[in-house]
């Protein structure tokens, strides 16, 4: 009985043991905002005759936030992973609509939009792309995978 009492008793420490080391009791600081896109997307403000013959243009992103978690020194970053697009606006405390200004290749690109406050903490990473529908028109869209 005592042996049954003695191993039972061993593994149970043991098991607080492991369990113990899995939790982390630090807090991490959690910046939650996410970016909505807008009505226009990624749009090309003055856009060429044709879209097929000129890929590489000036583009905008248009997307808002909600007010109340921006911050002075918050920033909208634009990275477009499959080019070299890397854009910041810094917004003014309670802005929720914003338009960044980038570089894209329409062919062939990926933005990632995210929130960041000076801290370094990041918002929610939005993913989306822009893709040429005809000569004069555009379509952004969620996501990064090809059509």
């Amino acid at each position: 009985m005592g042996t049954k009492r003695l191993l039972s008793g061993v593994v149970v420490a043991s098991l607080a043991l492991v369990l113990s080391g899995c939790v982390n009791h630090n807090p991490v600081p959690v910046f939650r905002s996410r970016i909505a896109i807008g009505d226009r997307g990624i749009f090309v403000p003055l856009p060429p005759p044709s879209f097929t013959e000129n890929p590489v243009q000036n583009a905008i992103l248009d997307g808002r936030v909600d007010a109340s978690t921006v911050v002075a020194g918050t920033r909208v970053v634009v990275q477009d992973l499959q080019g070299s697009a890397d854009a910041e606006l810094v917004l003014d405390e309670g802005q929720f609509s914003f338009e960044v200004p980038f570089e894209v290749d329409l062919r062939d690109n990926c933005v990632d939009v995210w929130l960041e406050t000076d801290e370094g903490l990041e918002g929610s990473h939005r993913f989306l792309r822009v893709q040429i529908v005809s000569e004069t028109e555009l379509e952004t869209v969620l996501g990064c995978d090809k059509p």
